[in-house]
């Protein structure tokens, strides 16, 4: 249907008609959490990992096979943070070639 979509507009498609999302397999979903405090700053993390090591982030990361996306935020920001938090808000949601996508919500912290 999105190659349709696409080819109706005059774009030529890049997704092969024969493409399945398979979480885990064809496509990635990262979910990443935006945490205020009382002082309305954002709490960023700074990156451990070799190849972005140094580099600030939200708390973010990989969803699990049979996650979904607030199961998934919430024990990404318990992970990376030890904080406890309630999903409030889905702010926005990216794409890169139909394979990939981040979900970025809001979060209040519990504890």
């Amino acid at each position: 249907q999105q190659n349709e979509a696409l080819e109706s507009q005059g774009i030529q498609p890049s997704l092969d008609p024969k493409y399945k999302p398979i979480l885990g397999e064809t496509v990635t979903y990262i979910v990443a959490c935006v945490i205020l405090n009382d002082y309305h700053e954002v709490l960023m993390m700074q990156e451990a990992k070799k190849s972005c090591a140094g580099k600030w982030y939200l708390p973010a990361g990989r969803m699990e096979k049979g996650e979904d996306i607030l199961v998934a935020a919430k024990r990404e920001v318990l992970e990376e943070t030890g904080l406890q938090v309630e999903c409030t808000t889905l702010l926005t949601v990216e794409t890169a070639r139909g394979n990939w996508f981040r979900f970025v919500l809001t979060g209040k912290v519990l504890g």
